[in-house]
Parts: C-alpha cells; structure tokens; sequence
C-alpha cells in the first residue's frame, strides 16, 4: 500500500497549513488551517476545497492555530461529517479560537458593510446566485474546481459566524 501526501496550504507561505495524506483507500486530511495576512492570501479562504469532502475519513488537528483550524467550519459545511481527531486540551482551544475568529469576522463584515453599503448589496446578490448555483447541481464543487480562474472574490462576508457550530 503507498502512502501519499498532498500538500495544500502554507505553500509560499506560512498560514493556511493543510496537507490531505492518502493510504490504500484512506484520506485523512491534517489540519485545515485559515490564510492570514496579506488581502491575496485571505482570498484564499474561499477558494474551493482541492478534495471533496465529504469524501475524507477524518482529519487530525494538529493544534488550535487559526492557522491550523480556521477553515474547519468550512469544511463541514462543503460536506466534511467524519470525526476530527485531536487532543483534548487542542479541542478545547479550537472551540475558543473558531469562535472568537466568528466574532471577529461578524464585527469586520459589520463594519465593512457600514461603509460600503453599494458593494455589500452587490456582494450579498453575488452570493445568493453562487449558493442557487450550488443547489441547482450537486457537481458543483468538481466543476469549480475544474474550471480556469476568473477573478477574485471581493466580498468581505465572514466565513463563518458564531451560530455554526
């Protein structure tokens, strides 16, 4: 049986750490950490997973770092339901870091849309067609993936907010 390591974050830089490891039939997906820092590396964050979810086994956190674990929530919602493996002591951090990054997200969106009320209701039109995009065609994800860049999301929407859980 070979075992393969993809590496798909903190490449060129050092956050965003994600590394998809194959075995046999096995994925499991270590750590799925959020990109930081300059605006080209935050844009990341909403670029599609380079997997399907929900077709890993589990994924292993190495340690609560936004870094490691910021995108978690975004893994489950793109379809991620297997078991997230981690020490207790990191478990409980992860929860505290995720939902302070919510409240802090939650409060940046505010802001921005306080400001720039014409781009947030252009963002918030863009967003609506993407998510009737995704329920018209459960492909979507693949397609996305497939298909050449064609611009950059502009939208300063949190990722996540407090309520995902």
């Amino acid at each position: 049986m070979s075992t393969e390591i993809q590496f798909l974050g903190a490449v060129g830089t050092v956050t965003g750490s994600q590394f998809l490891v194959s075995a046999g039939d096995r994925r499991v997906l270590v750590d799925c950490g959020m990109f930081q820092g300059a605006p080209e590396e935050v844009r990341r964050n909403r670029i599609p997973f380079e997997f399907e979810p929900g077709e890993l086994d589990a994924a292993l956190l190495t340690h609560a770092h936004l870094d490691h674990c910021g995108r978690l929530p975004a893994l489950v919602k793109a379809g991620f339901h297997g078991p997230i493996f981690a020490t207790a002591g990191t478990a409980d951090l992860t929860a505290i870091v995720l939902h302070d990054a919510a409240k802090l997200q939650m409060e940046a969106e505010a802001r921005w849309r306080k400001h720039h009320p014409d781009q947030a209701a252009a963002a918030d039109a863009e967003l609506q067609d993407e998510e009737a995009m995704v329920e018209a065609g459960e492909a979507m994800p693949e397609r996305l993936r497939q298909q050449e860049p064609t611009g950059a999301t502009e939208t300063r929407a949190a990722l996540y907010d407090e309520r995902d859980e």
